[in-house]
């Protein structure tokens, strides 16, 4: 926009500087009374009229098809004498004769031979010195007929005399004007042709399709209009013709889109292949028959039926209301559609002014090529974003299948550590049981890669984690002993750990993740030396779970992007899901992921989470279970709650007990009891004893045991915890 003003500058400074404006011989004849007599279809006798507009209105009115006008000039007194004067009497569209004092000087087309005119043309004609009459009047009579309609002219009253090199300035205009026309159409088509291809590839937005392909028939109308084909075509009344058959299609093709705009009527319904092959089907018709019938009378009610049509919608259909949002498509359709009712009122002889029309569509094709520009943007844009998705898809798949394998070949060696655990007698107990909870751990991301990323197609697609009430402070615990040994190699790190008794509804393993993988981002902030702060506390019906440090701090704008899928700061080989999948899960719990820093300052990582009230656990819960590891877990957490915990390897050793328990008591059984028992099976039995409160615990999808809708299915870790 500022080259574009600072161009308008230089232009007009150019014009301002002396010898950028010269004095003009040109002068604007002032017509008074004007001679007017009609030839065709009937001969009358000559009437008198005070200016030519009233010359022209009057024979306009008496449907003339041919007239002769005369009026009287005389030469400005600077004329006289020089060999070049000439007159221009506007732009011509009919054919016409032009004489001086009664003798020839100029012919646009023998109105006698000729029934077609090409083009628009400057009506200018030399005045020979030796029939001008200087200080005496001088006669110009025009005999003109016309071609299209009622249209006779125009002359619009500006008539001007002068040297001739200067009055070929508006027919030199005229021949830049047809020639823009043939530009813009060429440049029209080509784009077309391009968002075309594109479209179909990238979009099948209905309005986009139709906008382009009304653009197409406006371009081919615009080549048309410029009078190219004529140089290169030898038959004018086939180029008439196609020209004639390029408007109508134009104006179907415009009237189906002010109807997808308006969202009525059956093309709505056409696909893009059956409304193009409908817009060709127009244009054959109007080739064929238009030829062979009164071409101009046909025309002229094609335009009013267009008139009406769009007019009707205007009205009607509220068409104004869709055109939000596409503000410069509105604009330019609807000045084509003001220029066909200024074409069409002068065809009808309702309007005899200046003919606006050509200027209105001259606006609209540049704004239709500017519209199809930004169409073209628009598509490479998309175009664009549709190769980045498509390159974080593989990305993601190729992900979603590392997942996969990792939690595959990693069981073997989990069962191997289990197995050794059971010999490490020698270990003392709290590091048996650490080694024991890692092992676990370990267990369950294995357990959930398979299940987040397993699908009956074979493809990655993740899914929802249940979440249960659980009590958070001993949730917690065990993930900040497991920390404060894998960084007890750093002495300068201290890990510090406050909380108070809270309930929340989370997914155990997903929120021990989370706690994990926030508590080494906060020891990766530091050199050597530094301090890891978790809080956990309750305030206005809240769960706050706050994990900070006092490392290095994270740049305004990193941290602006921290949370985002790929985004991480300060870590080798980081890949910035830890942070993504933290919020995500987060806030699907209801909860909300908030990050705190400044450089030099620390960071603190804050989750906050619906408080639920305290959960109030069964006293005896029994267990059934051939893993020694998940009865050692559930006995560990049910010591914490209070709640007596009965663990037994088999369903044998719970039916052997005495007494038995109550039938309400709580039950849950292994899903895979070894020896292949299966814990439905076992759920059926104990459901006919008379037990009523069954739960199967499972590291299975809950898919699996749908078809036993009475049976509860929860994961590995206890329900309490």
């Amino acid at each position: 926009m500022r080259s574009f003003c600072a161009g308008l500058l230089g232009l007009f400074t150019l014009w301002a500087l002396p010898g950028g404006a010269h004095a003009s011989d040109v002068y604007r004849l002032t017509v008074g009374t004007v001679t007017a007599q009609e030839l065709m279809p009937v001969k009358r006798d000559a009437g008198l009229y005070p200016s030519l507009p009233a010359a022209q209105a009057a024979v306009i009115k008496l449907a003339a098809q041919r007239a002769i006008f005369s009026f009287d000039f005389k030469l400005p007194e600077s004329l006289c004498g020089r060999e070049d004067v000439g007159i221009y009497m506007g732009v011509i569209y009919d054919q016409d004769r032009a004489f001086l004092n009664s003798e020839l000087i100029g012919i646009t087309a023998d109105p006698e031979h000729v029934d077609i005119r090409k083009t628009g043309k400057a009506r200018l004609y030399l005045l020979p010195k030796r029939l001008l009459k200087c200080g005496q009047a001088n006669t110009i009579k025009i005999d003109v007929r016309s071609l299209v309609g009622k249209r006779l002219g125009p002359f619009g009253g500006d008539i001007r005399v002068g040297p001739w090199w200067e009055l070929e300035r508006p027919a030199d205009l005229l021949q830049e004007y047809m020639l823009f026309f043939r530009e813009i159409g060429l440049l029209i088509l080509s784009v077309t042709f391009v968002l075309f291809g594109l479209f179909w590839k990238y979009s099948f937005n209905r309005r986009q399709m139709a906008f382009v392909s009304f653009a197409f028939w406006a371009g081919l109308m615009c080549v048309s209009l410029s009078g190219w084909l004529f140089s290169l075509i030898g038959y004018p009344a086939l180029l008439y013709a196609v020209h004639a058959a390029l408007v109508c299609t134009m104006l179907v093709e415009l009237s189906r889109l002010i109807a997808l705009y308006a969202e009525r009527g059956i093309v709505t319904k056409l696909s893009h292949f059956w409304s193009g092959t409908l817009s060709f089907a127009c244009f054959c018709v109007f080739f064929s028959y238009l030829p062979s019938v009164n071409m101009v009378q046909v025309y002229r009610f094609i335009l009013l039926a267009f008139i009406m049509y769009a007019v009707g919608f205007l009205f009607y259909a509220h068409v104004h209301k869709y055109f939000r949002g596409k503000v410069a498509e509105g604009i330019f359709l609807w000045l084509v559609v003001i220029g066909v009712i200024s074409d069409t009122l002068r065809i009808w002889g309702l309007h005899s002014g200046q003919n606006i029309s050509a200027y209105l569509v001259a606006v609209s094709v540049v704004g239709l090529g500017l519209v199809l520009a930004r169409e073209l943007v628009g598509v490479f844009k998309t175009a664009a974003d549709a190769q980045r998705i498509r390159y974080e898809k593989e990305r993601f798949e190729l992900l979603s299948d590392m997942a996969m394998q990792v939690a595959h070949d990693i069981r073997s060696p989990l069962a191997a550590l289990d197995v050794a655990l059971n010999d490490l007698s020698a270990l003392p107990p709290d590091k048996r049981e650490l080694a024991s909870g890692a092992v676990g751990r370990i267990g369950e991301i294995a357990r959930d890669l398979l299940e987040n990323y397993k699908s009956p197609g074979g493809k990655s697609l993740p899914v929802g984690k249940a979440v249960s009430p659980q009590e958070l402070k001993t949730l917690i615990e065990p993930i900040l002993y497991e920390k404060r040994a894998q960084h007890s190699s750093k002495p300068g790190v201290v890990i510090e750990y406050t909380a108070q008794e809270v309930y929340a509804a989370v997914q155990p393993t997903e929120l021990r993740r989370i706690v994990s993988n926030l508590v080494n981002n906060a020891v990766e902030a530091f050199e050597s030396v530094g301090k890891v702060a978790v809080d956990l506390s309750r305030l206005d019906g809240k769960v706050l779970l706050k994990v900070s440090d006092n490392g290095k701090g994270i740049p305004a704008e990193i941290l602006a992007k921290l949370g985002r899928r790929g985004e991480t700061h300060g870590k080798a080989g980081g890949t910035g899901l830890g942070l993504y999948h933290a919020r995500t899960s987060v806030e699907s719990w209801g909860g909300m992921l908030n990050i705190d820093s400044k450089p030099g300052s620390g960071t603190a990582v804050t989750i906050e989470l619906p408080a639920i009230e305290d959960v109030k656990f069964p006293k005896t819960v029994v267990l059934v279970d051939d893993d020694a590891l998940v009865r050692m877990n559930w006995k560990t957490a049910a010591k914490g709650k209070g709640i007596a915990l009965q663990a037994f390897s088999s369903p044998d050793a719970f039916l052997a007990i005495e007494p038995p328990v109550a039938k309400d008591t709580p039950i849950y059984l292994d899903s895979d009891l070894g020896d292949g028992v299966k814990g439905e099976d076992i759920a059926q039995s104990l459901k006919e004893k008379g037990y009523s409160n069954i739960c199967l615990e499972t590291g299975h999808s809950t898919e699996k045991f749908s078809h036993i809708p009475w049976l509860k299915v929860i994961g590995k870790e206890p329900p309490w915890q």
